[in-house]
């Protein structure tokens, strides 16, 4: 737990937008090796990460309002658990589909590189909170 004052950051949360950063760096790097026709897929990721992580955390108003209700400062630390993270990943799933058919771009090209992103973000967090608990 970091402290800056009186607030409190989890260190998770420093891990995983370091994930961010760095999977999106990829993504954005790599982009440019693909021949495509418009710059929208690092964009769309970003977004897709965003979306992924806002309907994980919020996802306990949906599962578990009483938590929230008691203890509205509940929803800084608290998550909706395995059922947020399934939400959250179906509702990326279609958001990044959706993107792709709307913005018609490349299916093939466009997945492997999303998904190659979304592997680097996962293994950045899980190396990094494994560092973390080793130290």
């Amino acid at each position: 737990m970091l402290s800056l004052g009186p607030i409190h950051i989890p260190i998770q949360w420093v891990i995983l937008f370091i994930g961010v950063f760095v999977s999106y760096g990829w993504v954005k790097f790599f982009y440019r090796e693909i021949p495509h026709n418009s710059p929208d897929v690092p964009t769309i990721f970003l977004y897709s990460i965003l979306i992924w992580i806002t309907i994980y955390k919020t996802s306990i108003v949906i599962l578990k309002p009483h938590l929230i209700w008691t203890n509205p400062l509940g929803l800084l630390y608290f998550t909706g658990g395995e059922r947020g993270l399934v939400l959250a990943t179906i509702a990326t799933i279609g958001y990044i589909g959706f993107q792709i058919v709307k913005k018609k771009e490349a299916w093939i090209p466009s997945i492997l590189l999303l998904g190659s992103g979304f592997t680097i973000w996962g293994c950045t967090y899980f190396l990094g909170a494994t560092i973390w608990r080793v130290l």
